[in-house]
């Protein structure tokens, strides 16, 4: 079993959109990024960050059409573009897989971190609007499949 290819850095984000009609990727993140690291993602005073300018929510996987059976890491991975290019990719991470065993419409949760920084220069990404890409991999005996979900994004500084 080959792994799925994952963009690099300035790569288009087109291998992010390949989804597959068993399942589909939902994302609860903030619309909005406080770059300032006061942990309040979207400006209304409850503190819904970690303090360090982090996008953090919640990714659900949900089978629509067969079962699907695998492991995925316990947090999703997260990339930003900017005019079709991958400006900013998930941290590294060293996790346990957990099982994944999805009936025709069960869902599982998966937690989404992202660090808004350019991955080539290690810098805040600027204010403006962005596309993210939630991307949950489930491994199983034959293959892995990638399910992406695009979700717009509005970082202001």
């Amino acid at each position: 079993m080959e792994p799925p290819t994952m963009p690099s850095c300035g790569d288009r984000v087109d291998a992010l959109l390949a989804r597959t009609g068993r399942a589909s990727v939902t994302a609860d993140l903030p619309a909005e990024v406080d770059g300032d690291g006061d942990g309040d993602s979207d400006g209304d005073g409850d503190g819904d960050g970690d303090g360090s300018g982090y996008l953090v929510g919640t990714v659900t996987l949900t089978s629509i059409e067969s079962p699907v059976v695998g492991v995925a890491t316990p947090e999703a991975d997260v990339f930003v573009a900017s005019a079709g290019r991958v400006v900013s990719t998930p941290s590294p991470k060293d996790l346990i897989g957990r099982r994944v065993d999805l009936g025709i419409g069960a869902s599982q949760d998966f937690i989404a971190r992202c660090t808004p920084r350019h991955c080539a220069t290690g810098r805040p990404l600027t204010a403006g609007h962005y596309e993210l890409f939630a991307i949950v991999v489930v491994n199983s005996d034959n293959a892995a499949t990638v399910f992406a979900e695009e979700i717009r994004l509005h970082f202001s500084a």
